[in-house]
């Protein structure tokens, strides 16, 4: 009957494992997201009203921070 208890026990730590992973994974993805907005916005208004003095400092935080997620595994591409 333990057999059978460990079993259950492992598949459920199993489980709660991808679901973490998968939590993860969509949180990773809405941070790229987001970030892809900044920069965007920046864009927006550099175009619009012009640009600011940190606005590079800015842009390449966010592409450092985006290349971060994609090295660990986030699609940064999908359209």
């Amino acid at each position: 009957m333990s057999s059978f208890l460990d079993k259950a026990k492992d598949k459920t730590k199993q489980i709660a494992g991808q679901a973490k992973d998968k939590v993860d994974d969509v949180k990773d993805a809405r941070k790229a997201d987001d970030l892809l907005d900044d920069i965007g916005r920046i864009v927006y208004r550099q175009r619009t009203q012009g640009m600011l003095a940190n606005d590079d400092a800015r842009i390449d935080a966010i592409v450092a921070e985006l290349k971060a997620l994609e090295e660990a595994g986030t699609s940064i591409h999908n359209e």
